[in-house]
């Protein structure tokens, strides 16, 4: 089984890279970001405490792309479709998401 690949496109910290396997002509592609500049972030704001808890808008997390795309391949989980608001913030609020956070608390 022999898979040739190469770089499809790069933008910005995401590429995507081309994966073809001959044996069974099949093409695939792979999303690959470097997402501990992200979660440090969130790390760092969450700590800080840095926002103003009456403002009427807040940042409570910060999402990597290739979360959201896994998100929407695997569960359907479109973070931009105002109908998935409330699966959105039962997601952010598990504990097993507790790194995209940068704001403590339950919100919705």
């Amino acid at each position: 089984m022999e898979k040739n690949k190469r770089e499809l496109e790069s933008n910005g910290d995401v590429r995507y890279i081309g994966h073809y396997d001959e044996s069974e002509d099949r093409m695939t592609i792979e999303t690959v970001q470097d997402v501990n500049p992200y979660l440090e972030m969130n790390k760092q704001q969450a700590i800080s405490g840095s926002f103003d808890k009456k403002a009427p808008m807040r940042k409570m997390a910060s999402i990597p792309l290739v979360i959201i795309e896994k998100w929407l391949r695997e569960e359907g989980l479109d973070v931009f479709n105002d109908d998935h608001q409330k699966r959105l913030m039962r997601k952010l609020h598990d504990p097993d998401y507790a790194y995209l956070r940068t704001l403590e608390g339950r919100y919705l």
